[in-house]
């Protein structure tokens, strides 16, 4: 359950992050998205920050195994609307 729910806010969090600077540069929502979508799978950082705070006892293994799912959820997620969101939108 921690996975899926690490992987919900990450996904919000890393799409409401790249989206405003994405909108104020290409001035298209679509496009916007497009790319606010294309940065949700990045999830190697966690996994490093993940890796040491395991190694420092910061995490316990429960929560080091829920950041390693939602690394992969998001990574499977964020591809998956990445991949459906171009399509549908970009490619004329």
């Amino acid at each position: 359950m921690l996975s899926l729910e690490l992987t919900a806010i990450a996904t919000i969090f890393k799409w409401l992050g790249i989206f405003p600077f994405a909108l104020a540069y290409l001035r298209s929502i679509k496009a916007a998205n497009t790319v606010a979508f294309g940065m949700v799978p990045r999830g190697e950082t966690g996994l490093v920050i993940a890796s040491i705070g395991l190694s420092y006892n910061a995490l316990n293994q429960v929560e080091f195994e829920s950041i390693v799912f939602m690394s992969m959820f998001t990574t499977l997620i964020g591809s998956a609307l990445f991949k459906v969101y171009a399509k549908k939108h970009l490619v004329s």
